[in-house]
């Protein structure tokens, strides 16, 4: 506690970042306990939800730990690094259809959008090898353009009987 300037007594915690920190896990244990329980279609169902609660919270504790065994670098890194890998494609697939009035051709987007992950890995790869470099944050955009790109390739309509190879899109 200490005293502000009318005299009065201000408290103040000792670790301010620690209970930040505790209130965001907390609300993703919940959120993570709700998806869980909706899944099963049982929304309604609290002892199910009580049950749950904290066993996502013991699932949440040995991510972490592990996280902290096998990588060097914080959870937080780590949980935005895996996100770069699955959201990329998502991203990719709503710019695309915000962007563009194409249709890719249904059967190649599954493929576009698995593939795309593994190119964003050896591309870091491959310029942490060559430049030094390594992709942080914008993995994630790295990953949607490739996905993008990806899309567009799966839209364009080749003619069968265009021996030039020149393509409409």
């Amino acid at each position: 506690v200490i005293e502000h300037s009318n005299g009065q007594p201000v408290p103040v915690c000792p670790f301010p970042e620690v209970f930040r920190k505790l209130m965001v896990a907390d609300h993703h244990i919940l959120v993570h306990t709700t998806g869980f329980v909706d899944i099963l279609q049982k929304p309604d169902d609290e002892r199910l939800r009580k049950l749950v609660h904290p066993l996502i919270a013991v699932c949440f504790l040995g991510f972490i730990l592990l996280v902290r065994a096998v990588n060097s670098t914080s959870v937080i890194d780590a949980v935005y690094t895996v996100c770069s890998y699955t959201y990329g494609p998502l991203l990719g697939l709503f710019a695309f259809g915000l962007f563009t009035r194409l249709q890719p051709r249904g059967k190649w987007v599954p493929v576009v959008c698995l593939i795309s992950p593994f190119l964003c890995y050896l591309l870091d790869t491959l310029m942490y090898e060559h430049f030094h470099y390594k992709f942080g944050y914008e993995l994630l955009l790295c990953n949607g353009a490739i996905t993008f790109l990806g899309l567009l390739l799966a839209s364009a309509k080749f003619r069968a009987n265009d021996a030039g190879g020149n393509r409409n899109v």
